[in-house]
């Protein structure tokens, strides 16, 4: 009970410890941490490290989670103990507004979309998986215009906008919590190209869908690019970020850096899960298409597999899985392997 009635509290001070060392609170979504807001905030790996550890901060703090569960409390649901009228003054002064913002919400996406249309990007092609990035990308803008336009918005180009458009269809249908859009709001996002009939919608992205780019191709292009750097693919496991697999592979944090510039490639994409993604596909698992042929076979020559491989292990081996599934819980392909090889032969000997 002690720990739900100090969230707040603790909040507020890493907040206000947050601001001191340059972080941009005003960038924080749901699923931030400490580290990827600061990342947003064009802050270095390297010096994160120095300014948390010197006002004491832990850089995996899920800090947009705790925001959220704080926001929900105060709304009324029974996450923890709400903040107090003072709690809530005093994140409101650090730039953290826990009111409702529905009709400023719908603005601020008619304002944001009228910007991208201006720039040359066609957003009657957004979906709701859609990022300011992705978006810009089916209408083929460089990664250099991209991050210019996001700049001048002062928006991440991983901005989930296809999300904010979803939240918004929603409330036309009546469902969610956001009020609906006024007729003059929905006139300015028709204009737009910006349907925002539910049935429309499902039916655009469906055939949206088979026109981008297929996940797994993107998958194995940025296996290519990691391959091409000296990055071991073959380590990869669920929790893996791009950045975590690089460290696997002994390289250093601005070696990892320069190489994420070089290939644009996401520091901390969850590489990890895509891979887990495809694997289930692979088995009908889930909603993805399963990979051709092709694509497996071009995985496993970039060392992923997405089969469990049966072959003769050393003790060795076996005892340095077996410790890892006790001590980690969670497995190389090659670590993998092993166990569910000697699990069958178990099920087979009984």
């Amino acid at each position: 009970m002690s720990r739900h009635k100090n969230i707040t509290d603790k909040f507020i001070h890493v907040v206000e410890k947050c601001i001191l060392i340059g972080i941009d609170i005003s960038k924080m979504t749901t699923t931030d941490t400490i580290l990827t807001l600061a990342v947003k905030s064009q802050i270095r790996i390297d010096k994160l490290r120095e300014l948390t550890l010197e006002v004491g901060l832990d850089p995996d703090y899920k800090i947009g989670q705790v925001k959220s569960q704080i926001t929900q409390a105060y709304r009324g649901n029974n996450i923890c103990i709400p903040p107090t009228k003072e709690q809530v003054l005093i994140l409101k002064e650090l730039g953290i507004n826990l009111e409702k913002k529905n009709e400023n919400t719908i603005e601020n996406f008619i304002k944001i979309t009228e910007k991208l249309s201006a720039k040359g990007i066609d957003v009657s092609k957004m979906s709701s998986s859609d990022t300011i990035e992705t978006l810009a990308k089916k209408s083929e803008v460089s990664k250099k215009d991209i991050e210019n336009i996001a700049q001048e918005l002062k928006l991440d180009v991983a901005y989930q906008i296809g999300w904010l458009k979803n939240g918004i269809v929603q409330a036309c249908s009546g469902n969610g919590t956001m009020k609906p859009p006024t007729e003059a709001q929905i006139q300015k996002l028709h204009k737009l190209g910006i349907d925002i009939n539910i049935k429309t919608m499902q039916s655009k992205e469906k055939k949206q869908y088979k026109k981008e780019r297929d996940t797994i191709d993107e998958f194995i292009e940025e296996l290519k690019k990691l391959n091409a750097n000296g990055i071991d693919a073959s380590k990869m496991t669920q929790r893996d970020t791009i950045e975590s697999l690089a460290k696997k592979s002994g390289l250093t944090t601005e070696e990892i850096e320069k190489i994420a510039k070089k290939e644009g490639l996401m520091l901390y994409e969850k590489i990890g899960q895509t891979k887990k993604h495809i694997i289930n596909a692979h088995r009908h698992m889930g909603s993805m298409k399963p990979p051709t042929e092709e694509q497996i076979q071009k995985m496993a020559e970039l060392g992923v597999s997405l089969e469990y491989t049966r072959k003769k292990v050393t003790t060795e081996e076996i005892a340095k899985a077996t410790i890892n599934v006790i001590t980690n819980v969670e497995l190389t392909d090659k670590e993998q392997a092993i166990l569910t090889n000697l699990i069958e032969k178990e099920n087979e000997r009984i």
